[in-house]
Parts: C-alpha cells; sequence; structure tokens
C-alpha cells in the first residue's frame, strides 16, 4: 500500500520454460550504433523489421497517447527461443502503470517521454501511424472507458477522470491526425 493505493500486477507472464526475455538495453549494448542514427533508427533498424517494426512503434504510439514515462530501454525489448537462440518475436507491451499521471494530482504539465527522446512530440515523428488509423478511431472511446473504471474509488475525482479523458483524447486526436497524413 501506498497512501492507501494498492499496487501490484496480475498479468500472466509472457515468457515460457522455451523462451526468454531480452530487454532493449541488452540488444543496443550488443551493437554498435553508427553516430549518424539515430536511438529510434538504429533500434528499429536492427531489431524491428518487418512487421516488428508496428509493434515498436504502436508501443511508442500507445505511450504517447497515454503519457507513459517509464517506457525505459529496461521494459521493452524482444522474445528469444532459449533452444536455438533465435529471437522469435517482440515482446507484448507491458509496464505502462507510470501513466495518465498515476502519481500526480497537476495535469497541466507533460511529464517526460522514454526511451528515444524526453519529447513525446519528437518521439511521435519517428513512427508510422499509418498502420494503425482504424484501432484509434475506436481507441478513444476504449482509453474514456478505462478511465471511468479506474477511477471509481475515494482517491480519484470526476474531475480529474474527465482531465485525463480530455486530455487522451487530444492526442488521439493529433495522432489521428499523423496517421491520416
Amino acid at each position: 500500500r501506498n497512501g492507501g493505493i494498492v499496487k501490484m500486477s496480475c498479468c500472466p507472464n509472457f515468457v515460457t520454460p522455451d523462451t526468454e526475455y531480452v530487454p532493449m538495453n541488452h540488444l543496443n549494448e550488443s551493437r554498435k550504433k553508427p553516430n549518424d542514427r539515430s536511438d529510434y533508427q538504429f533500434t528499429a533498424d536492427a531489431f524491428f523489421v518487418g512487421e516488428w517494426k508496428q509493434h515498436l512503434d504502436m508501443t511508442l504510439l500507445l505511450d504517447y497517447i497515454i503519457l507513459n514515462e517509464d517506457r525505459h530501454f529496461g521494459n521493452f525489448g524482444l522474445i528469444r527461443d532459449v533452444n536455438t537462440g533465435e529471437f522469435v518475436s517482440p515482446a507484448p507491451i507491458f509496464d505502462s502503470g507510470s501513466s495518465m499521471y498515476y502519481d500526480s494530482r497537476i495535469t497541466s504539465v507533460i511529464p517526460e517521454a522514454k526511451p528515444f527522446s524526453k519529447d513525446f512530440e519528437k518521439q511521435l515523428g519517428y513512427i508510422d501511424a499509418r498502420p494503425f488509423l482504424e484501432g484509434l478511431m475506436e481507441l478513444s472511446d476504449c482509453i474514456g472507458r478505462l478511465v471511468d473504471e479506474c477511477f471509481t474509488d475515494e482517491y480519484e475525482t470526476a474531475e480529474r477522470a474527465a482531465q485525463i479523458k480530455r486530455i487522451t483524447a487530444g492526442r488521439v486526436q493529433k495522432a489521428l491526425t499523423l496517421a491520416r497524413a
């Protein structure tokens, strides 16, 4: 308990006895980044090719919308087969709890982004949002329902829930504009 709030995770494990999670910080240490590449370009080109790049872009897009300030190089990466050493998939999106002003009553200050820039807008500029156009159109309502479910106790107010819904809806609209460009 932290001030009456219980923090926990109830997600199933995403690795099996035959797979392991390899965080991006370990992967990036395994190759030298050329000086003419951004961290995003290096990571995407070296480890997130083809359909896997969409997963990386989707992670950054979601982090932009929900203002996740904790997507460091330790909490995204790849799943590797322990028997063959081959990478089999990107790890699912996890550890998004530091989002939507989780520890602040102040919603007028945008937190810092991670991992490729401290600025969410700059990070959003790296990605290709076009594959997510249809999903983005449904996301605003989904986030609204999620906020309503999460803001049901004495520690949260209807005013705060409305602020967060307004902020995230605006961020969804900005992402939609990018996806349509």
